[in-house]
């Protein structure tokens, strides 16, 4: 129940500001053998195969991916202002 609650906080508040979301789940990236969530994404971003792409495309492009960053600075391009967002809530300690 507190991590529904937590995400319609962030909900509201990414569509408060005006920060443009879509919402996916774990499950829906993985646990299934249709990649209709990938396509989604890339069509949100503007980047990457919209249509015809498989299960077996994900499946490799995703064998030589790194799962992680060394740094959020390194991944968002507006790193400052989610840090000064995220300073003084309970979220500021996810920062890296």
């Amino acid at each position: 129940e507190r991590m529904k609650n937590d995400t319609q906080m962030v909900d509201n508040t990414l569509n408060s500001i005006g920060v443009p979301f879509i919402e996916v789940t774990y499950e829906r990236l993985y646990n299934t053998d249709d990649p209709k969530e990938w396509r989604r994404i890339f069509e949100f971003l503007g980047v990457g195969p919209s249509k015809n792409l498989s299960r077996q495309d994900v499946d490799q492009a995703s064998a030589h991916l790194s799962t992680s960053h060394n740094s959020h600075k390194d991944t968002l391009e507006n790193y400052e202002n989610v840090r000064d967002l995220l300073t003084g809530t309970e979220f500021e300690e996810l920062l890296h």
